[in-house]
């Protein structure tokens, strides 16, 4: 999250989160939006929340602004010296990238008449590609999730929390990278008998 904290009011205003399926894109942004909420208002969505005949724009208002306008929202946290900040989590799921090419432009453009709002946006590759929107660059800030930042300190931890032996460290080192796989091995792991665990390579 460093180089794009929304709570200090940067420049940025639109923010896409790019990167293959369990790389950590919506553990970054559920990360992101409980250790900032002192700092800026967050609003959560994901890409399932939403239904085909529903306004996007219109359901974003009804949970953020609780019965306001967005002008009136905004003015609002530009008097408390206060950013909101609008998540979207998982653009390719629900109802899928082909409803979100119309969606997402339109989305983009309404919030950002608003000085004190702010957008994030995330979508698992290569269906990014399928988003036309994304290709307004001057709009965007395109933010590739790769896995973890420090995979060994990442597996330290992991390992450390789930009481698992560092031999199994090594053995899947590469395959660890992806912040999904580890945490699937190690809930698996943990649950398993000591017979089970012998199993393991």
């Amino acid at each position: 999250e460093a180089g794009w904290d929304y709570a200090r009011g940067n420049d940025v205003k639109n923010v896409c989160l790019i990167g293959k399926a369990g790389t950590g894109k919506t553990h970054s942004l559920c990360h992101f939006a409980k250790t900032k909420q002192g700092q800026a208002n967050i609003y959560l969505f994901f890409g399932t929340d939403f239904k085909p005949h529903e306004s996007v724009i219109g359901h974003i208002r009804n949970v953020v602004c609780e019965g306001e306008s967005f002008e009136d929202f905004n003015q609002g946290m530009a008097r408390k010296h206060r950013y909101a900040v609008i998540i979207v989590d998982a653009l390719n799921e629900g109802l899928g990238c082909s409803f979100w090419n119309m969606s997402l432009g339109a989305v983009r453009s309404e919030l950002a008449k608003h000085s004190h709002i702010k957008l994030i946006v995330s979508v698992r590759s290569p269906f990014d590609k399928e988003l036309s929107d994304l290709a307004e660059e001057y709009q965007w800030t395109i933010r590739p999730v790769a896995g973890f930042v420090n995979r060994n300190a990442a597996i330290e931890d992991y390992f450390r929390y789930y009481d698992i032996d560092r031999h199994y460290r090594v053995q899947n080192l590469e395959a660890f990278q992806n912040p999904l796989f580890l945490k699937m091995f190690c809930e698996t792991f943990h649950s398993m008998s000591e017979e089970e665990r012998k199993g393991i390579s």
